[in-house]
């Protein structure tokens, strides 16, 4: 996982210097082509920027060339796209769902003067995709930052978010027809929600081998983080980590909302400057 952490910072330097000339490419522009090159890269700066040890980012750069998924010359490096890369239709459309639903509610309190659709977003996105991707993976990547400072490793993080995610989807379907349900009563609730998830059901939505799922569980069990019942079902526990979760929550909150203003402010001020866009 770190090695993807690695190419995101690849693709946010390449976006950022195409913003600094004015550049921009288009979706099928970007993913066709065959390979993107990093000129001058510094492997100090790269560290820096991740929180890497040098160490890490030089094996997992090793690992990268041993894929062929980069190729190495001096101090530029090339991605093979055709090794790895597929093209992010459902993460754009996903996205624009989220932002969309932003647009109704800053109508409803009249922050803004119009909703925008899926649609209109997400062909809005496409036409400018490097433009709005930069804003994007700048928020990613600080995301990912904070979170390690909590879990030791993404695996761990992502096996914990799927417990957090099947416990929030239960709750969603219990209180469906209810009366909405305030933060403070829904932190509460969560740990105790069941069913919860074994460790091949974790394994086929992550993707991580059951092996690792298993490892990492009982790294999560001894830190008092999840609660294993007798049937091998894993949930959520009160321990720390939904404790230290919080603050996190609430700069990421911030964060989600800055990166949502810049993409409606760039949505509308091309309308501005271009209305038959």
């Amino acid at each position: 996982v770190n090695k993807f952490f690695i190419l995101e910072y690849f693709f946010k330097k390449t976006f950022n210097t195409y913003n600094e000339h004015f550049i921009n490419k288009n979706f099928e522009e970007f993913f066709s082509q065959d390979s993107l090159e990093i000129q001058k890269f510094n492997i100090v700066d790269l560290a820096k920027e991740l929180n890497f040890s040098k160490e890490t980012v030089r094996r997992k750069l090793i690992e990268l060339e041993k894929a062929q998924i980069i190729t190495k010359d001096k101090k530029n490096i090339k991605i093979n796209f055709g090794s790895f890369l597929t093209t992010t239709e459902e993460e754009v459309k996903g996205f624009s769902r989220l932002v969309s639903l932003f647009t109704k509610i800053l109508y409803k309190k009249k922050f803004l003067q119009k909703t925008f659709s899926e649609k209109e977003i997400e062909l809005a996105i496409k036409k400018n995709f490097t433009r709005y991707c930069l804003p994007f993976l700048e928020f990613q990547i600080n995301y990912s930052l904070r979170v390690r400072t909590i879990f030791k490793d993404a695996e761990t993080w992502f096996i914990w978010n799927l417990l957090v995610y099947n416990q929030t989807l239960n709750l969603s379907k219990k209180y469906k027809n209810s009366e909405n349900i305030n933060f403070n009563n829904f932190m509460k609730m969560l740990p105790n929600e069941h069913p919860g998830l074994n460790a091949m059901s974790i394994s086929d939505l992550s993707g991580i081998p059951r092996p690792t799922v298993l490892r990492k569980l009982d790294l999560l069990l001894k830190e008092k983080a999840v609660v294993k019942s007798p049937t091998a079902l894993y949930t959520l526990n009160e321990g720390k980590i939904l404790k230290k979760i919080e603050p996190l929550r609430l700069i990421n909150n911030k964060d989600l909302c800055s990166l949502i203003t810049k993409i409606l402010n760039f949505i509308t001020s091309l309308r501005i400057l271009f209305p038959s866009s």
